[in-house]
């Protein structure tokens, strides 16, 4: 399949993209999902088989193709619903591919939050999946301010909870084995932010760089210093939020 996409280039005159699907599969990865709150058995749950990736190339010149996501082992990507602005806000309109390695497909694949999914909650019913998606895109970049900056850098881990239990953090146990035999061995998690749909609600420390944002100067973001509270308030009043650990010192 071919067809004709506008330049990313915001200049008069860009030329427009041609491009053309060159392969397709199904996802064979799994998500880290836990099946406590659901009546799906956690293999279904976490199997990724409902998420379509696609070999996307452009017509660099005449006749030659080069894929959009580079080359190496990351070749593929997938298409969400909607579009984001620059500064990370979401609209219905239109549709994104976004690579394996970018952060729409990643909050799909790596932690469940397909959008098109609703799950039966235990205590709270039908939950949406799009909301947890596009918290996720934000808490991912480590988008403090809900402004499409953001404050991590490539490598830098991250353990995602979130506040229906449909994801937890991984023991201390896990963790060690993760990482055994890299350059975070002998690191810990630590918490680090609290995100929902427009930002965090509360930040402990800085994610690429470890300052801890009491220190920070004019963030201007209106978020508070750490505490366990807006976990709780999303607890209790069904609102979709993650819990950020990730390493102290912006290790990679």
């Amino acid at each position: 399949m071919t067809w004709t996409a506008p330049s990313i280039c915001d200049q008069p005159g860009c030329p427009s993209l041609t491009l053309r699907v060159a392969d397709v599969m199904a996802d064979a990865s799994t998500n880290t999902m836990v099946a406590n709150h659901v009546a799906i058995p956690q293999p279904a749950l976490q199997s990724n088989s409902d998420i379509f990736l696609y070999k996307v190339e452009v017509e660099s010149a005449p006749g030659v193709w080069s894929n959009v996501c580079g080359e190496g082992s990351d070749i593929y990507g997938t298409f969400a619903r909607g579009k984001w602005t620059d500064a990370g806000d979401w609209s219905d309109q239109g549709v994104t591919f976004s690579c394996t390695t970018g952060v729409i497909a990643k909050c799909m694949r790596s932690w469940g939050y397909k959008p098109w999914k609703t799950l039966n909650h235990d205590t709270w019913g039908p939950v949406s999946l799009h909301e947890l998606h596009l918290t996720c895109t934000r808490a991912a970049r480590a988008d403090y301010c809900g402004d499409g900056v953001s404050h991590t850098e490539n490598g830098n881990l991250i353990d995602v909870a979130d506040s229906y239990g449909f994801n937890r953090h991984v023991s201390t146990a896990a963790y060690d084995a993760f990482v055994a035999g890299t350059e975070n061995e002998g690191t810990s998690l630590s918490v680090e932010s609290v995100f929902t749909l427009a930002g965090a609600l509360e930040v402990a420390y800085d994610r690429a760089t470890g300052v801890y944002a009491g220190d920070w100067e004019n963030h201007g973001c209106g978020f508070d210093t750490f505490s366990v509270a807006p976990m709780m308030w999303a607890l209790q009043s069904n609102a979709p939020a993650l819990l950020i650990r990730s390493i102290l010192d912006g290790g990679e």
